[in-house]
């Protein structure tokens, strides 16, 4: 296969078993995850050297007044509408369907806190 790193694809195609945003729906999806998550809130951190760095925390139980349901489809796919900063973040960033990288950064008993990167 030739080597085309040289070039910036326009039109790429998404990955549906890793989590994406749908930029016309403004959703993130988050392909069956290992957990029953039914609730999320979205944080920021500014980070030394890298800036600010946007999360998700999600969980099973309602931990914040800030928390808001997520959905899941018929598939069993998490479905989390973004807005404000964060959806600002996200389209700023792309122009069409893409994959972005959910890291997780942090577990604990109350949630599960996913790093946001594109």
């Amino acid at each position: 296969m030739p080597d085309i790193y040289l070039y910036d694809i326009i039109n790429p195609v998404v990955n549906k078993k890793k989590a994406w945003f749908d930029i016309k729906k403004g959703l993130i999806f988050l392909p069956y995850p290992n957990k029953n998550y039914r609730y999320f809130v979205e944080c920021a951190l500014n980070v030394d050297k890298l800036g600010r760095q946007y999360y998700i925390l999600l969980s099973d139980t309602k931990f914040n007044e800030n928390c808001r349901l997520c959905q899941i489809d018929g598939y069993g796919r998490v479905k989390i509408p973004v807005r404000g900063e964060l959806k600002n973040y996200i389209s700023d960033n792309c122009s069409t369907n893409i994959n972005i990288n959910m890291e997780l950064q942090d577990s604990c008993e109350i949630y599960d806190a996913f790093c946001i990167s594109i």
